[in-house]
């Protein structure tokens, strides 16, 4: 598939704020408070991003001013079934952030949250992993694209959200004069859980779906396409017969191993023995060119079975 920088974007800076609301509502439900002022902002940052990603996703549409006409489909779209999860959940984000925003003008609170924010958080929360969630289906629906149609997308996705959340919250924490290395322990736990994931997610793409232009025409031995139907290049092509070469896949995954797991491995096992607040921004810097690199290998390197009509061997 055609790996659009918009909904690459979309994809990683959504799941990024939802990961990072969710960790900033643990922090304060576990009655933990940042300094003065940084618990708003942590919230504001959060919303920013999930705001902006959502945006982005509209830019690939042929039609971005007919995008909410979508939502009414939702009985039978994930598609539409993410975009109402999405502005369901800003309902008890927004008034949380209201909230913190009335109540925290510059003075560290008092108690991390009120009774009702914690109605807000808690909802909030849900309405963030039920969003990922809904998003990964987007594409893990997808029986055409056998390589997204497995249960390692929406795990990737939900566990991708939480790690990059987590040590995006780090690296504020540590930028706030606190101590990461106190929720370092769960960095790791998501880094195992991320890696783990991956690997079988690769490994069920390069495993490939069995379908071949022979089992597509039910002709047995080796079907070759004798005359191709157009003779250029059309939509169906451009936007799911995407190519890239094995050996450069290869060396993408290199980096997403060096980047996304590598580099936050030594970061967060640093953080463990008390290294310094910076260390957690180094950490949450190389993690996210990982997950880009991620995101674009997961697009990049899907084949629509459509493309066995226009010669691929294999889908």
């Amino acid at each position: 598939m055609h790996p659009a920088k918009s909904v690459i974007y979309f994809t990683v800076m959504s799941g990024l704020g939802y990961g990072l609301v969710i960790w900033l509502g643990i922090y304060a439900l576990t009655d933990h408070n940042l300094p003065g002022g940084w618990n708003a902002g942590a919230l504001t940052l959060a919303l920013a991003l999930v705001a902006s990603g959502l945006i982005s996703s509209t830019l690939h549409l042929g039609h971005p001013e007919r995008a909410w006409r979508a939502l009414s489909q939702w009985r039978t779209s994930w598609l539409s079934r993410e975009g109402v999860a999405a502005i369901v959940t800003f309902i008890p984000l927004g008034l949380w952030w209201l909230s913190w925003m009335l109540t925290e003008p510059a003075a560290e609170l008092k108690g991390a949250l009120t009774d009702m924010e914690r109605v807000f958080a808690i909802l909030g929360m849900i309405g963030a992993l039920v969003t990922v969630f809904t998003t990964s289906m987007i594409y893990a629906s997808l029986k055409a694209v056998p390589s997204w149609h497995t249960i390692w997308t929406p795990l990737a996705y939900l566990i991708l959200a939480l790690y990059t959340g987590l040590l995006g919250f780090m690296a504020i924490l540590g930028l706030a004069g606190g101590n990461p290395g106190v929720i370092a322990e769960y960095g790791l736990y998501l880094l195992a859980a991320g890696l783990v994931v991956k690997l079988l997610f690769w490994k069920h793409t390069r495993a490939g779906s069995g379908s071949t232009t022979s089992s597509a025409t039910g002709i047995e031995g080796d079907v070759r396409l004798l005359e191709g139907p157009h003779t250029q290049a059309n939509y169906l092509l451009r936007e799911m017969g995407f190519t890239i070469a094995r050996k450069h896949a290869d060396k993408l995954r290199v980096g997403v191993f060096l980047f996304a797991f590598g580099v936050p491995f030594l970061t967060l096992a640093a953080l463990s023995y008390d290294a310094a607040g910076w260390v957690a921004v180094a950490g949450f810097a190389a993690l996210m060119v990982g997950v880009f690199m991620e995101r674009w290998l997961f697009f990049a390197e899907a084949r629509h079975v459509v493309t066995l009509y226009y010669g691929a061997r294999a889908a």
